[in-house]
């Protein structure tokens, strides 16, 4: 994460350097270059470099901000590049787990970016209720790193991409220890590590392609050898530096200097030095607990790594969603289904943990949610009405294509319906309406207004719950220590869950989603909220929906959805089963 303007000393002891070799065909007799890679670093400086790429054109469109599908696609052409250039990418590392050192500085960031949402709903706000073009992006994309992680496993490259169970930092330097590689990267804490001196850092945002006057190209980047620059500096190591940088972050770069020259000796500053260096000492890595962690979402993949752990009360960090902040927090929808999740992996790892510290947006600031854990028989409860829901919903549907995200979308609009009909707030079909781009307000126009953002934020919440839930049931799949129902509702949620598309291709903003709409068609769209009425007429406010030409879907998907809603209405005729969340809902009452 780097220390605050440590980088700023290290720039003045770097070298600007050619790095790999000249894109040729006549390189072959080239030494090749072996590099491991910060999976973050990457994928961050990708999107920042697309989103500078956006606000130039900004006095024509607008600020926008990159896509999913633009970012990955930024990634892999990136390192496709550098293999290019006789660079061997060993492996891109991705942070599977942070230790609770960096708890800190994971709430500053969060509130960093609701703060940053603050500021954009008040821009556009001057703009009337519409969403305008702005002066200021909206915040980054609040899955980012998960979609680039999934986009790398699905290519060519998945051999290579790793989710480790520590920091992506601990796994490049680890590398760099033992053998003499390059790490590309943007952090500033690398250079604190003890590695091998022929080993190098690449400034990852000093890289740039150059090209010659014989049509060929070649890299150009800062590079620092942290041995080498200790001794220029008449240094033991870095980690001194550091240190000295992180206790006075405005002094200036030559005071820092010969304070860490000097080096005070006193039993205080010694003790919180000593702790320092703790922080940078390369620990032991389970290589088969790293193995197991590959395809996990960073958030996931930290959640299993605390239970495997035997963490009392794990710790999870919910993104900021791009809602409004002037409204009620979209995560405390999915909740139920991350509890589910939760205690699915409790009852087949470690049945010690109690509850787990969810963090996120409530109100105006960042602040902890606990969340109980289930007992089995309630978890075997609550997901046999978690599967009714989603077999009502979703069918066998499972294809591919346009109408597969509505699918999810849909599913996801009913189990908000429920949720907020517990609380007293139901929701309405003409506001699903709106965001689809049906409603007759729109007149023909592209407009966004900050309810349809929010109640897609909404939508988001529960999709990435049924996410992680997809995910860790996955994951608990592998232990057979469970008891046999449990192990039955894991399989089945497994099974059903396994259909979810992409992050990439499930995760839309407001625009996307409409142009997905465009592709089915608005009838189509207008039938299928029909047809959602007619299966779960409990949760939605009675109105009607605005007025357009519904054509018939499909006889083959009419037919299916009429079947199920019989099937389900013919089921002893009780109210409970009819409403299959009642259940989540009235164990979520007795678990607080």
């Amino acid at each position: 994460m780097g220390i605050r303007k440590l980088m700023q000393a290290l720039s003045t002891s770097g070298e600007y350097c050619r790095v790999g070799s000249p894109s040729s065909p006549r390189n072959n007799t080239q030494s090749i270059e072996h590099w491991v890679i910060d999976g973050p670093s990457l994928v961050y400086y990708a999107y920042n470099n697309l989103q500078a790429s956006k606000a130039s054109v900004s006095h024509v469109l607008g600020v926008s901000r990159p896509t999913y599908q633009e970012v990955n696609a930024a990634v892999k052409l990136f390192l496709f590049m550098l293999e290019l250039h006789n660079i061997h990418i060993e492996a891109v590392f991705f942070d599977g787990a942070l230790p609770e050192t960096k708890r800190v500085t994971r709430l500053e960031r969060l509130e960093k970016t609701r703060r940053e949402m603050e500021q954009y709903r008040r821009q556009t706000l001057r703009n009337g209720p519409h969403i305008v073009p702005a002066p200021l992006p909206p915040p980054q994309l609040p899955f980012l790193v998960a979609s680039a992680i999934e986009s790398l496993f699905a290519s060519n490259w998945a051999r290579r991409v790793k989710v480790v169970p520590e920091e992506a930092d601990f796994a490049c330097a680890r590398v760099a220890a033992h053998d003499r590689v390059s790490i590309l990267t943007n952090d500033s804490d690398l250079a604190l590590f003890d590695i091998r001196p022929e080993s190098r850092i690449v400034w990852l945002n000093s890289l740039s392609k150059r090209e010659s006057t014989s049509s060929w190209t070649y890299l150009v980047a800062s590079v620092l050898y942290p041995a080498k620059a200790a001794e220029h500096w008449h240094l033991n190591s870095l980690t001194r530096l550091g240190f000295e940088r992180q206790q006075a972050p405005a002094v200036s770069t030559a005071l820092i200097l010969e304070r860490a020259r000097v080096a005070i000796k006193d039993t205080r500053s010694e003790l919180e030095y000593a702790k320092f260096c703790q922080l940078y000492t390369i620990p032991q890595c389970d290589l088969a607990l790293s193995h197991s962690l590959n395809g996990l979402d960073p958030r996931t993949a930290e959640f299993v790594v605390q239970m495997l752990e035997y963490t009392p009360i794990p710790h999870l960090y919910l993104p900021m969603l791009h809602e409004d902040p002037s409204r009620d927090a979209s995560w405390t929808y999915g909740m139920a289904i991350r509890q589910l999740a939760y205690s699915l992996c409790v009852l087949a790892i470690c049945e010690g943990t109690v509850e787990v510290a969810e963090y996120y947006r409530r109100g105006e600031r960042i602040t902890a949610t606990t969340v109980g854990v289930l007992t089995r028989d309630k978890a075997v409860a609550v997901a046999f009405g978690l599967l009714e829901t989603l077999e009502l919903s979703l069918g066998e549907i499972h294809n591919t294509g346009a109408d597969s995200v509505i699918d999810w979308w849909m599913l996801a609009a009913v189990i908000l319906a429920k949720e907020r009909t517990h609380s007293g707030n139901q929701l309405s079909l003409t506001a699903f309406s709106s965001l689809f781009g049906l409603s007759e307000d729109h007149g023909g126009r592209e407009t966004r207004t900050w309810t349809d953002m929010h109640l897609a934020a909404n939508i988001q919440a529960i999709l990435y719950s049924l996410r992680m839930l997809q995910q860790i049931t996955n994951y608990a799949t592998q232990w057979r220590k469970t008891h046999c129902l449990v192990h039955l509702v894991t399989q089945r949620l497994t099974k059903i869950l396994a259909g979810m598309p992409t992050v990439e291709e499930l995760f839309l903003d407001v625009a996307q989603l409409r142009s997905q709409v465009k592709v089915l068609g608005g009838p189509t769209i207008r039938q299928m909220l029909l047809n959602t009425k007619q299966q779960f007429p409990e949760v939605w406010l009675h109105e009607c929906l605005p007025q357009g030409s519904v054509n018939k879907l499909s006889k083959k998907r009419e037919n299916k959805k009429t079947n199920l809603h019989c099937d389900s209405a013919g089921q002893g005729g009780q109210q409970t089963s009819s409403n299959p969340f009642a259940l989540l809902a009235s164990y979520n009452e007795a678990s607080d």
